[in-house]
């Protein structure tokens, strides 16, 4: 005779899907609901399940241990299919930003300040989606009151509708986007690559660990 919620007292084992894994629970106590519902207590969480008494299980709690076996199966095919999506779009990534090189540029002995441009100057723009430096043409620049510090502040309209606020002595934006020299431009996109690289390299171990785990399942 198969066990149901019903029949659960006190000691009966049930059993767990959690983080890719069966786990068996002892049963401390059920608790009969409204509308045929009840409520059992395990040795595993405080949080009890809500299950029917004529079910067998409740989200991912188990009378019989072969259905959570079952269950964790389909689980972890799912997440499989997704590990692999997400480590295959990470590797992508990383051997992009790894092809990242920057062009033979000229050294800067004393790069312009904001305040010196002019419109038909260039800047150059840090594209963190295209993993480039590209150089972008100023339409015009306002002088804006900024209390900061004390110092007022510009906003630097380019060609492609895009506003960005700086301050006239600097070289560069306040979100370090947009420089006046392609050199400091590089070694910033240089500086974010090594960064996100470390990034995605720990995502991609983290999850190829995961990975392992759900395919021990099988």
């Amino acid at each position: 005779m198969e066990k149901k919620f019903k029949d659960l007292k006190k000691g009966d084992s049930v059993f767990i899907v959690n983080n890719g894994e069966v786990v068996e629970a002892k049963v401390k106590y059920t608790m009969e609901y409204w509308f045929g519902q009840l409520y059992v207590y395990t040795t595993h969480t405080n949080r009890p399940y809500c299950g029917y008494l004529g079910s067998k299980r409740s989200g991912h709690l188990f009378v019989d241990e072969e259905e959570a076996y079952e269950q964790l199966r389909k689980i972890s095919k799912k997440r499989k299919k997704t590990l692999e999506k997400k480590i295959d779009s990470l590797v992508s990534e990383f051997d992009l930003l790894d092809s990242i090189h920057p062009p033979t540029v000229k050294p800067s002995t004393k790069p312009p300040s904001m305040k010196d441009l002019k419109p038909g100057d260039s800047v150059w723009e840090i594209r963190k989606g295209d993993k480039e430096v590209r150089k972008v043409m100023v339409e015009k620049i306002m002088e804006r009151a900024y209390t900061y510090y004390f110092n007022k502040a510009l906003y630097v309209c380019l060609s492609s509708s895009i506003t960005f606020l700086t301050y006239p002595n600097s070289t560069r934006s306040i979100n370090c986007l947009y420089y006046t020299d392609e050199e400091q431009a590089w070694k910033y996109m240089l500086k974010w690559k090594k960064s996100r690289m470390k990034t995605v390299g720990k995502e991609m171990e983290k999850l190829m660990k995961e990975l392992e785990r759900y395919e021990e399942v099988w």
